[in-house]
């Protein structure tokens, strides 16, 4: 009776776990972006103190410069007024003509170290504008 009764029968499934919400994975996960927060405020400040260093440091360099520059300039009058002098006593015979050259020399070396310390404080006021994020037309 029962051989033609028969039948198969199966039976399957799916289970599914998942999780709503992980308190543990989230605090960790809170932990790691709070010291990745952290170490960028770090990576700031350092990077914000060393611009300002750098600025102080060009600025007293900016500062020295214009000094030495007015010094270079007192410098190259006082060398125009000797090689005028010279001029005048090489025209009258009372001096040799290399005293006059050398007069003439030392005022060239005055005025192109007056001519470097201006290139060298241009680079200063390049840099600075540089760090500080102004450009200059």
């Amino acid at each position: 009776f029962f051989q033609k009764e028969w039948m198969l029968y199966f039976q399957g499934g799916i289970t599914v776990n998942w999780t709503l919400f992980n308190w543990e994975k989230a605090e960790a996960e809170k932990e790691v972006l709070d010291l990745d927060i952290r170490k960028i405020q770090n990576q700031t400040e350092v990077f914000l103190n060393d611009i300002r260093e750098n600025l102080e440091k060009l600025y007293q360099l900016k500062r020295t410069l214009g000094n030495k520059i007015v010094l270079a300039e007192e410098m190259i009058a006082n060398t125009r007024e000797e090689a005028e002098i010279k001029a005048d006593l090489y025209r009258e015979r009372r001096l040799p003509n290399r005293d006059y050259l050398a007069a003439l020399e030392a005022m060239e070396q005055a005025e192109v170290f007056a001519k470097e310390l201006r290139y060298r404080l241009e680079q200063v006021n390049i840099r600075i504008n540089t760090l500080i994020g102004r450009e200059e037309s």
